[in-house]
Order: structure tokens, then C-alpha cells, then sequence
């Protein structure tokens, strides 16, 4: 083994080999040691790199064939492109849904930073009257702050409330909540997150996200 390499949590490894077997669980096990897919958010259509392929399932996202240096890149400041894991693109295309069988004026994302959903929900939902994006944590809030100014959108909204604090009678068309989590779709890109694992840990966010999700509810 390599030295440097951090070991996956045993605990871990045995829950998913004993809910998904040798083979498949072998694989997805596997797949945790191999480089992380590196993939972005666009702003525009404009191809900006020549390695560029696209995300099936949003346009505007494409993969990239190694990972460019994006704080020297001067696109990235002026908000030309966001880099995100292309699992959480998804949120456009459920919104760009939804949007098509409801009325979305009133957007409420609850978890926001550091701001890659919120991007998302403006792109897909353009004709929001107002998108207000919270986070509770004010080092978090900073940076979603700062990445939604690259947007340039007016009808941004950023806040900083607990969310029980939320609201009082008003309602809105759509809530995104992306709860905290225990991490483990970090262990590929992160590998420091490994050591932070641990059952109890998993066993406290569950506690947390039902928690938000219920006062999440209420606000739809």
C-alpha cells in the first residue's frame, strides 16, 4: 500500500460489502481509490476548453480531462464557470422540471453554501421572482456570498438564519435543502475526509437531516 494513501473507515467497507455484496461492493470500493472526475458548471454555452465533454443531463455542464488550476484561471473569478461534481447538476433538471408543472416564483435554498445549487437554481428557474440562499455558518456564508456575486444576478437573496428561524407564515414554491452530511462522497477527492468518518457521526447527521427536513415541510 502506499504510504501516503488513507485507508477507507473498516466500518465503513463492511457496511457496504454486507449490503451490497462481493462483487458490486467490490467495485464501488474500488472506484474510491481511482482519481476523481473533474467537472464544471458553465455559465454560458461558450466552449472554454478544448478537452471539454459534455454532461448528459445538463448542458451547460461538461467534464474535463485533467484538473485545470482554477484559482489562476481569471474565467473562474469573473464567474464564467463553477466547478462542481456533476451528481449535484442534477438539481436543474429536477427544478427546470418542476418549473414546468408549477408556478416558481419563491425559492428558498436552505443549505447553500458554498452556492454551486443556488447557481444552479437560477439557471434553471429564470423567471424566479426572488432566490434566497442561507446558510447558517458565517465562514460558509462568506464564500457563498462571494460566489454568488460572480453570478451577477439581482434576484439573489443571501441569508444567515437557523433555519426554524425561517419564514414565520410565509411559503414558498420550492425548498432545496442539501442537508450536512457524514462525508463519504468526499473520500474520493478528499482524503483527509476518511479520518473524519465514523459511525457516530453518520448516526448524528441522521439526526440533523431529519431534523431540517421536517422544518424544511413546513415551509413549502
Amino acid at each position: 500500500m502506499n504510504p501516503d494513501k488513507i485507508p477507507l473507515p473498516e466500518a465503513f467497507v463492511q457496511r457496504i460489502m454486507q449490503e451490497y455484496g462481493d462483487a458490486e461492493g467490490g467495485v464501488f470500493i474500488h472506484s474510491l481509490d481511482q482519481p476523481p472526475v473533474v467537472s464544471v458548471t458553465k455559465k454560458s454555452h461558450h466552449v472554454l476548453w478544448d478537452d471539454e465533454e459534455g454532461v448528459a443531463h445538463f448542458p451547460q455542464g461538461v467534464y474535463l480531462k485533467e484538473r485545470p488550476s482554477f484559482t489562476l484561471d481569471p474565467r473562474f473569478h469573473l464567474g464564467h464557470y463553477y466547478p462542481q461534481e456533476s451528481s449535484s447538476m442534477f438539481v436543474h433538471r429536477i427544478a427546470t422540471l418542476l418549473s414546468g408543472v408549477i408556478d416558481v416564483e419563491y425559492v428558498l435554498d436552505l443549505c447553500a453554501a458554498p452556492g454551486g445549487k443556488s447557481i444552479l437554481l437560477h439557471q434553471a428557474l429564470p423567471d424566479a421572482k426572488v432566490i434566497v440562499s442561507n446558510e447558517v455558518q458565517a465562514k460558509r456564508n462568506v464564500i457563498l456570498c462571494e460566489n454568488l456575486i460572480k453570478l451577477g444576478n439581482t434576484k439573489s437573496v443571501v441569508a444567515q438564519s437557523p433555519v426554524h428561524q425561517i419564514g414565520g407564515d410565509a411559503k414558498w414554491d420550492l425548498v432545496l435543502l442539501d442537508a450536512p452530511c457524514s462525508g463519504e462522497g468526499m473520500f474520493r477527492k478528499d482524503l483527509s475526509s476518511r479520518k473524519e468518518w465514523s459511525v457516530e457521526n453518520v448516526n448524528n447527521c441522521q439526526r440533523v437531516q431529519q431534523d431540517l427536513l421536517e422544518e424544511a415541510a413546513r415551509l413549502v
